[in-house]
């Protein structure tokens, strides 16, 4: 049994890029509905309010339902944007720890080392496939090859390479 729902989000969407209408139909609503009645018959709305009172409090309702949801949408983006940061600065961190042990720079004493370094380093690049694959493509080549000759070093440079841009890419996103 499907329900249609399309109304509710033409609703949601429009409480969205309307919210300071949506806004002032709830604060003028809720003076209607809450003002003194000396207040309305100063101001002659004392009729209108008595004559469209539900449809005023249905608008109240309505608008501030909208404002809620509108305020629960925003509370949860603000939530999931802070969980994505934390997270980057965690992957950003181990990253930085990783790239910054001594053999990276100095040379793997095995090939058994390197491929475990890079075993620890690949599932941390997965946020972005491209430095992944790259990143992959060299590290497979090199338990493949060994860990003698040009070539491989080559290879380890790129894998190096791909690290370091990760790394920037990180520190960039989280300083903007």
């Amino acid at each position: 049994m499907s329900i249609n729902l399309d109304w509710y989000d033409k609703l949601v969407d429009f409480a969205k890029q309307k919210i300071s209408v949506v806004f002032w139909f709830f604060i003028c609503s809720a003076i209607l509905l809450f003002s003194p009645d000396k207040l309305l018959e100063l101001i002659y709305l004392d009729v209108v309010v008595s004559y469209i009172g539900p449809v005023i409090g249905f608008i109240f309702l309505a608008s501030g339902i909208l404002l809620l949801i509108n305020l629960f949408i925003y509370g949860k983006n603000k939530y999931i944007k802070s969980n994505e940061v934390k997270s980057k600065k965690k992957l950003l961190k181990e990253l930085k720890e990783l790239y910054e042990i001594e053999a990276v720079n100095s040379g793997f004493k095995s090939q058994k080392d390197c491929i475990m370094w890079s075993n620890s380093v690949a599932p941390l690049l997965k946020f972005n496939e491209q430095y992944y694959a790259n990143f992959m493509t060299n590290s497979h080549a090199i338990n493949n090859q060994g860990m003698r000759g040009d070539l491989p070093a080559s290879l380890f440079n790129t894998m190096k390479s791909q690290v370091e841009m990760a790394i920037t890419e990180l520190e960039n996103e989280l300083s903007e």
